[in-house]
């Protein structure tokens, strides 16, 4: 090899590794440069007192000259939640700092989340750390129901896990905001989700207006309370001038109050040979059953007929209550102390001969439900309902 092939072989040598040099330090600056432009974009989230909204955010620190196309936070039941999902909201601020979306009923109650903040650049989405939380259980109030005149039935409804206990219950008066412990309430527990009923008993006051509130206590012994019902008791004139015995709470089939006749008349309950189908001693029944007496007793008398042919300030609708109906109205005038004594015809039969009539039994102190034939005078208290 000559002396001149010796230089020039040294010469490409000496160039290639310059070159290989040059190469390594530039993809290492390159990499060093490319990691100091990533934004970092960190994630958290702050939950009301109640459970009832809460605040998903994110924080966007050392941003430098990175143009941030958009910025938001996605959720899921499931770990590692991303924009697919669908489930995330975002805004188009390229700006560096801390971000917020608030979520007003759009999370389930009792249930756990996985949330993460994201940033989007022309490189592509990046993702920030995952935070998981737990939407707090929740109580709601529904419309009272079976109002009388000192008693009610009070609804709710809670979500919660199906292994927690709770106490949650109704706080009520005559003054609007009713408090628990301050004002009157009533308890029970539940355990997981479900609809659940109070009755209160004997612990009203006829036609009054009362203000209720259900709630749930959490652990900590706290209140956390819903939305304000309220209810009027019963014991007010109604249309006909008679007396409001009862209040469904809601129209359902065209009705939703009974009135009673303030008189009292005497008749049989019909013909001791005929027996008159589907005629039941069901509540919300009695206005049915007369209209079906009348039609299959033709123009015999009866005590049905009797309360269709009643005309009261200006009313004609009365009608015969059936046995559930009947004992309602007469156990809530006994709450009042107040005794209606006497037979009294339901419209409810028992055979092709006899009908079921009620009477207070002074003895037991409790209404009895008797048989009687069904050409027997007794006691009629006509009713309507609007």
């Amino acid at each position: 090899m000559t002396k001149k092939n010796t230089v020039v072989r040294w010469q490409i040598l000496i160039f290639l590794a310059v070159l290989l040099i040059n190469f390594s330090c530039n993809r290492s600056d390159n990499e060093s440069t490319d990691n100091e432009l990533i934004p970092k974009i960190f994630t958290f989230y702050s939950q009301d007192i109640n459970g009832k909204n809460i605040t998903l955010g994110g924080e966007i620190k050392e941003k430098g000259k990175i143009k941030i196309i958009r910025r938001g936070v996605c959720w899921s039941i499931k770990e590692n939640p991303t924009i697919e999902s669908n489930n995330f909201k975002e805004d188009k601020l390229d700006i560096e700092g801390k971000f917020y979306f608030a979520l007003a009923n759009e999370l389930k109650p009792a249930t756990k989340y996985f949330v993460r903040a994201f940033y989007e650049t022309t490189k592509g989405i990046k993702y920030g750390d995952i935070v998981s939380f737990n939407t707090e259980a929740v109580n709601t109030i529904k419309s009272p129901m079976h109002i009388l005149k000192k008693s009610v039935t009070l609804r709710g409804e809670i979500v919660q896990e199906e292994s927690e206990i709770r106490t949650v219950g109704f706080a009520y008066s005559t003054t609007p905001n009713p408090i628990a412990n301050r004002d009157k309430m009533v308890t029970k527990k539940i355990q997981g989700s479900a609809s659940y009923e109070i009755v209160l008993e004997s612990e009203l006051n006829p036609n009054r207006i009362y203000y209720v509130r259900g709630f749930i206590m959490d652990r900590s012994g706290e209140y956390s309370y819903t939305e304000e019902k309220q209810f009027h008791t019963t014991g007010y004139l109604g249309p006909a001038r008679g007396d409001v015995i009862y209040d469904k709470g809601e129209i359902s089939d065209g009705w939703r109050y009974l009135e009673i006749s303030y008189y009292q008349y005497m008749e049989r309950w019909g013909s001791t040979d005929l027996f008159i189908p589907d005629i039941p001693g069901d509540f919300g029944k009695g206005f049915d059953n007369s209209k079906k007496i009348i039609q299959y007793s033709g123009e015999s008398y009866s005590a049905a007929k009797l309360c269709s042919i009643l005309t009261m300030n200006g009313f004609s609708d009365w009608f015969l209550p059936t046995t559930e109906e009947l004992l309602v109205i007469l156990k809530s005038y006994k709450s009042q102390g107040i005794t209606i004594h006497g037979r009294f015809w339901t419209s409810t039969q028992k055979d092709k001969s006899n009908a079921y009539s009620i009477m207070f039994n002074e003895v037991s102190n409790e209404f009895e439900l008797l048989v009687d034939p069904k050409d027997q005078q007794n006691r009629i208290l006509p009713i309507r309902r609007y």
